[in-house]
């Protein structure tokens, strides 16, 4: 009876890691489901506060491996920090104490990404990956500027400290553009304008024309698309 309620706790934490695993393919996943798959791999919470939440690896130091994330909420990561994110999940081995890398640093690498009307912004070093949140650049830079002197002070190497000449080198993280031009195809335009598949391809090689009606629903769709483009890379 023991042995077959053990199976039954694995059996439902297998389905559970499924369903995380699932809701990450859905490209976007939102932070607080970001926390629990943090847990489920083997990552721990070592500081809570209003703003912020810590994570690092069950077996390692916060100044080996740690992870910075905004406070938990509804709103969806981003493909591509989420994207990043993940690959990190998985960088647990020995790696140099990041204080200590960030101390010497004269230029950080922030990349920005687009999300509706916020925008995300994420550093990531060999054992750090930070993200940040906000309106404006000037509002995700200074916010990194006041939370990573206070980790470096809570890490092992509390004698390192930030450069005061520390600028940032701005980066744009497009993977949501870029996938949403790869749907750029004739069926996206045919699901898009109500016009079925075939007839689209007839109009693309020139084998038919649209009637005025059919230009109307092209017309709507094609005003669609510049205002998803605008979303995504205004």
């Amino acid at each position: 009876m023991v042995g077959l309620c053990l199976a039954c706790q694995q059996v439902r934490a297998i389905n559970h890691f499924l369903v995380l695993v699932l809701s990450y393919r859905s490209t976007r996943m939102k932070l607080v489901v970001v926390n629990k798959l943090l847990i489920n791999r083997g990552w721990r919470l070592i500081t809570k506060t209003s703003r912020l939440q810590l994570l690092a690896p069950t077996e390692a130091y916060p100044d080996e491996h740690l992870i910075v994330l905004p406070v938990q909420s509804t709103t969806p990561l981003p493909t591509g920090t989420l994207d990043s994110l993940m690959r990190r999940i998985n960088q647990t081995q020995s790696a140099p104490s990041w204080p200590q890398l960030l101390s010497r640093m004269q230029s950080l690498e922030l990349i920005i990404e687009k999300s509706a009307d916020v925008l995300w912004g994420r550093v990531s070093l060999n054992g750090l990956f930070l993200v940040v949140r906000g309106n404006d650049i000037t509002c995700l830079t200074t916010q990194i500027l006041a939370i990573l002197p206070d980790l470096m002070v809570d890490s092992a190497n509390s004698c390192c400290g930030l450069p005061e000449t520390l600028s940032f080198d701005i980066r744009h993280d497009m993977t949501e553009l870029w996938s949403f031009l790869r749907q750029l195809r004739a069926n996206y335009i045919a699901d898009l304008s109500g016009i079925d598949l075939t007839t689209i391809n007839r109009f693309i090689s020139g084998k038919e024309f649209p009637s005025p009606k059919q230009t109307i629903q092209l017309q709507q769709s094609f005003q669609e698309l510049s205002n998803q483009l605008l979303r995504l890379s205004g």
